[in-house]
C-alpha cells in the first residue's frame, strides 16, 4: 500500500542519521511513482557519497539494495541497482558511479540523471495528505569542513549545457 512504501522511506531516511553504510553519504534524493497494476507503486533513490573516503559504488549499491530489502521491506518487491548495469547508458551518457570533481562532462550526466527524479508528470492517484512525492537530503555545509581546500577546482558549472 501507499502507506507501507511512506514508512519504508521514512526507515530508510531514519537509518541514514546513523547506519554505518551511510558514514560518507554527502546528499540524497528520493521519488516515489505509481506504475501500473503489476508493477504498483515503486521508489527511485539516488545517493551521493564522497569517493575520496570509500570505493566500490556498485557493491555500495548491493549493500543499500541487501539494507532495503532484508531490513526494511522484509524482501517486499524487487530492487534495481543501476550501477551494477552501467551497461544501460549510451557512450558519453553514465551518470551513475565515481566522478572526479573535475570531470565536467560525468558531472554533467551526474545532474540529467537525477532529474530523472524530479521529473514534473509523474503523479501519484493516491497520496496521504500532507506527504511529498519527491525529497532530497542537502549535504553538508562545505564551510564546516576541516582540512585543506582541494587543489582542485570543478571545470564545470551547474547549467551549463542543460
Amino acid at each position: 500500500t501507499i502507506d507501507d512504501v511512506y514508512s519504508h522511506i521514512d526507515r530508510l531516511l531514519y537509518l541514514k542519521d546513523w547506519h554505518q553504510l551511510f558514514q560518507y553519504l554527502v546528499g540524497y534524493a528520493w521519488r516515489i511513482e505509481q506504475g501500473n497494476e503489476r508493477k504498483g507503486f515503486h521508489c527511485h533513490f539516488s545517493f551521493l557519497f564522497n569517493g575520496s573516503e570509500m570505493s566500490g559504488d556498485v557493491n555500495m549499491g548491493f549493500a543499500l539494495m541487501s539494507l532495503w530489502d532484508n531490513e526494511i521491506t522484509g524482501c517486499w518487491g524487487e530492487t534495481d541497482i543501476c550501477n551494477a548495469n552501467k551497461h544501460r547508458y549510451g557512450p558519453g551518457r553514465l551518470g551513475v558511479g565515481y566522478f572526479e570533481r573535475t570531470d565536467s562532462q560525468g558531472c554533467l550526466n551526474v545532474i540529467e540523471a537525477n532529474k530523472y527524479l524530479a521529473k514534473e508528470t509523474q503523479y501519484l492517484r493516491i497520496r496521504p495528505k500532507g506527504r511529498r512525492t519527491f525529497g532530497v537530503g542537502i549535504g553538508p555545509n562545505l564551510a564546516d569542513k576541516k582540512g585543506r581546500p582541494s587543489l582542485k577546482e570543478p571545470t564545470w558549472q551547474y547549467g551549463a549545457g542543460i
